[in-house]
């Protein structure tokens, strides 16, 4: 087959979040699966900055709106990279300093429209389009009621993340080349915006997320945000993501002080003291937990900014990395200077110290009120860090608890996305942390746990084949 895939973000060319993971690995595996795979995304100005790419046309047209559009198309392999100035030469991907571009519509409807423009150029001929979040969500809109491309080619559209809906004014439509017979409750319309969400759900003809449990939450339960009637009715597969183990290896990882495996664990302990020396913990004989991702409700380090005065009272030491909301942000810092050699926080993001927190850590704490899939939690157990999780969405799919009753349990599970829940289940772990015989167990469980983006690929190709016909 000839699959396509068209995404905002992709390893190794820009990566905001868990996206470009899942965006990479599926490229990158469906073509090791003797398939021809291509992937189109826009050419931001990191990607210029730092990638070779070859210029495959130059001056190419796409009308919106009333305007027409220029853009080149790049290619790195079997990658194509949509360059427009006006819209993507710009330090941020989708806004700066934690605020959304107010244009982004724009920008993703033209990247939209220029990727169909450019397939009549290309001798690709796709048998299937696998669209990614509300930024391709115009795809399949363009290609159905504006003849963009031929009917005969299926589309996949994945919601990486429901929370995320593209929603505008009705002002829009105009701009982006849509007439506004189309904004109704059956069209584009939503709750009195247009989301470009709805026409990746309503014009795709087949509808994926990244877990099974997500799936059931975003159909059944009010974290489909308003969509959970529209998905029931379109029909919904989870499919869970997988782990690139050679990319997140602590045997062979190189950021790490010091590597090591199951069968040899001093070089975690290594690890960890290494950690607390340069991050300033004081003691690194108490229990260290970590935490990585987007400071945010949703991940729930609300939780945590409101928790750690009894959080430290339990006896552990803290490692936070991540940047999002600006209140929890200040909220943390703050708790940081108050516990100096307890509490070590980087607002930001920086892979060799992520790396470095997995591997340093006992325990991987992650909160979240949902959580479609997640990656830390699979990263966390590949380097010995056991999650402590709250059961929601790809968590409940890949942790499970560790108990007497569940003697291979992979992690630790709490129910309620509240503190008190929270603090429960952290002394749960901390009594096991204390049991040597308990804690080697849970961490053999944990760092026995295959998470590969072979079966993943596998559910994939099957769907694929499904809707195209073809093996």
């Amino acid at each position: 087959m000839n699959i396509l895939f068209i995404t905002s973000e992709a390893v190794p060319f820009v990566k905001t979040g868990g996206l470009a993971d899942v965006a990479g690995a599926l490229f990158s595996m469906t073509g090791s699966f003797g398939h021809n795979a291509f992937m189109f995304l826009p050419c931001y100005r990191r990607i210029k900055q730092n990638f070779s790419l070859k210029t495959e046309f130059s001056g190419l047209k796409a009308r919106m709106g009333a305007r027409t559009y220029y853009f080149d198309l790049y290619s790195s392999g079997r990658a194509f990279l949509v360059s427009n100035d006006y819209f993507f030469n710009r330090d941020g991907i989708y806004g700066e300093s934690g605020v959304d571009y107010p244009d982004n519509a724009e920008r993703f409807a033209f990247f939209c429209r220029a990727v169909l423009q450019a397939l009549n150029l290309l001798d690709i001929k796709p048998d299937i389009m696998h669209l990614n979040d509300w930024q391709t969500g115009l795809i399949p809109f363009y290609q159905k009621e504006q003849g963009m491309l031929s009917k005969d080619i299926k589309s996949v559209f994945t919601i990486h993340n429901i929370g995320y809906q593209g929603s505008f004014g009705p002002g829009i439509l105009p701009k982006i080349g849509i007439p506004e017979r189309f904004f109704t409750i059956d069209g584009l319309e939503f709750y009195g915006k247009v989301s470009l969400l709805k026409a990746g759900i309503i014009y795709a003809d087949k509808i994926t997320t990244v877990s099974p449990s997500y799936e059931k939450e975003i159909t059944a339960t009010s974290l489909g945000y308003g969509f959970e009637g529209l998905l029931r009715a379109k029909g919904v597969k989870g499919i869970l993501n997988g782990l690139d183990n050679q990319l997140w290896n602590p045997e062979t990882d190189k950021k790490l002080t010091r590597n090591y495996n199951l069968h040899d664990m001093r070089g975690k302990a290594f690890c960890k003291d290494s950690f607390c020396s340069s991050s300033g913990l004081s003691d690194s004989s108490l229990p260290l937990v970590g935490m990585i991702g987007r400071l945010s409700y949703q991940k729930g380090f609300d939780i945590i900014a409101e928790s750690i005065d009894e959080m430290v009272k339990l006896g552990i030491n803290m490692a936070i990395l991540g940047k999002g909301d600006v209140d929890i942000e200040r909220k943390l810092k703050s708790m940081a200077s108050d516990y100096p050699g307890n509490i070590y926080i980087n607002i930001g993001f920086d892979e060799g110290l992520a790396r470095n927190i997995y591997a340093g850590s006992d325990m991987f704490l992650m909160p979240s009120r949902y959580e479609p899939c997640g990656i830390a939690q699979m990263i966390a157990m590949r380097y010995g860090s056991i999650p402590i999780v709250r059961m929601s969405g790809g968590l409940s799919d890949t942790v499970s608890d560790f108990n007497t009753a569940n003697p291979a349990g992979n992690g630790f599970v709490f129910k309620h996305p509240d503190k008190y829940s929270m603090l429960e289940c952290i002394k749960r772990a901390l009594c096991m942390f204390r049991n040597r015989k308990d804690w080697k167990t849970v961490t053999g469980n944990a760092m026995g746990t295959e998470f590969t983006w072979e079966n993943s690929v596998k559910e994939y190709l099957n769907l694929y084949s499904t809707l195209t016909g073809k093996q």
